[in-house]
Order: structure tokens, then C-alpha cells, then sequence
């Protein structure tokens, strides 16, 4: 008796849920495949989100209808992981050197230190981490690192040690745009690719309370530094 093969891979594209095979088009039809998410002509992206909407209403429920935000994230990164689409991303790698500088003296130290030690999940005490508040320019420290910034302006300036590359590299590896957040991760004791891992274990209500009330990550950030956590993981 011969077994048969099936045909065609899980990944095709007929395998897809209607609204994937939808936005999937969408995004060639509607947005410049040459550019990221965030690079994208003004108004493309809502346009493109607004007529998803229209063909599946079903996604209005959730709260700024993050699901098609995301879904269309994933299409536009797969178009772009094309091999005709690759030239113009090396355009987007002086951002990721650059940007760290542009973003972070938006973000401030205290705003992100808010967050005690009380307020993080239990699994948390595996980074064998505490927060110094002994004065008004916190100090983070950590057993594999002594980390220290009076402003986020100043963190932006210091060249990352290795173990802190680690954590840049993974946000990039992500998306570009979020580079930005390096000073975050580092601030809050994750300060390299081992602690990222520990986290990676928690169970993920836990990393979702992590990424929301320590990190302030908005519900799209949350839920694809989740996505890439479970890869490392």
C-alpha cells in the first residue's frame, strides 16, 4: 500500500484564514513594500487598517483593533523578506544605530523606574535584581553588571557592553523601530540575551504584566516582543 504525500506545505498561502489571504493582498495593493511599517506614506497604514476593518468588522471589538495591526505587520515583514524586496533595507540599518540617541532622551528615567520591586512577578527574583533609590538618579544593579545613568540622555551616549548588544540586537531583530526601547530593557535588569531567556519562561500573563507595568509598552509592542520571547525561549 503506497502512502500518499500531500502536495502542498502548511505554509501556503490557501491555508490561510480568509482575513490572512485578505490582508495579505491588502498590503501589496495599498502599502510600499520597499519600506517599513513606520516608513510608510502618511495616512497608508490607517487607510489600509480602516479597510480591513470594513471586510471583517469582527476585529472592532478589540481595543484599537490591534490584531489587524499586528497581522498587517507580520504580512508587510513577510513581503519584505522577499528577495526582490531587500535592497532598500539596508537603508533602515543607520536608524538602528541612530535612533537609540533620537528616542531616548524622550523617554525619562523616573517614568520608567515608577515600577518597584513589589510590583513585578515572582519569577522575576531569577534576575537577582534590585533598585537602588538612595537618591533621584537611579542606579540599577544587577550581578553581571554595574549600569549606571543620571539621564536617559546620558544612557544614550554610553556604548553598550556586549551583554547589553544582546538585548539592542534582539529588539531589532524584531523591528527597528523598537531599538528605542533598549534604554527601557536595560534599566529595568534586562541586560543581556540570558536574562531575556529567564524571562522567556515566565508564564505569560506574568510577561504581559512585566512588558505593561515596568516597560510601558503599548498593547502592540506587548505583544510582539511575546511573540519574540517564545522564539528565544
Amino acid at each position: 500500500m503506497s502512502i500518499s504525500t500531500p502536495t502542498s506545505s502548511p505554509l501556503d498561502p490557501i491555508a490561510e484564514p480568509p482575513y490572512g489571504l485578505f490582508i495579505r493582498k491588502a498590503i501589496v495593493q495599498d502599502l510600499d513594500v520597499r519600506y517599513s511599517w513606520k516608513k510608510q506614506p502618511p495616512g497608508a497604514t490607517n487607510q489600509l487598517i480602516d479597510k480591513i476593518l470594513d471586510a471583517f468588522p469582527t476585529f472592532k471589538k478589540y481595543i484599537r483593533a490591534w490584531p489587524v495591526q499586528y497581522y498587517s505587520y507580520q504580512s508587510l515583514c513577510y513581503w519584505r523578506s522577499k528577495p526582490e524586496h531587500q535592497g532598500p533595507r539596508r537603508r533602515l540599518r543607520y536608524s538602528a544605530r541612530t535612533c537609540l540617541s533620537a528616542e531616548s532622551a524622550r523617554v525619562s528615567p523616573a517614568h520608567d523606574l515608577r515600577a518597584s520591586v513589589d510590583i513585578m512577578p515572582t519569577s522575576a527574583r531569577g534576575l537577582d535584581l534590585r533598585i537602588v533609590r538612595a537618591s533621584e538618579e537611579p542606579t540599577l544593579v544587577g550581578p553581571s553588571t554595574h549600569y549606571s545613568v543620571e539621564t536617559a540622555q546620558s544612557a544614550a551616549k554610553v556604548k553598550p557592553v556586549n551583554c547589553e548588544q544582546e538585548v539592542l540586537e534582539f529588539l531589532v531583530a524584531i523591528d527597528m523601530s523598537l531599538a528605542y526601547l533598549h534604554d527601557r530593557f536595560v534599566l529595568s535588569g534586562l541586560t543581556s540575551k540570558g536574562r531575556l531567556q529567564i524571562m522567556a519562561r515566565w508564564a505569560p500573563r506574568e510577561v504581559d504584566e512585566f512588558l505593561f507595568r515596568v516597560l510601558q509598552l503599548s498593547e502592540f509592542e506587548r505583544k510582539l516582543v511575546s511573540d519574540a520571547l517564545v522564539r528565544i525561549g
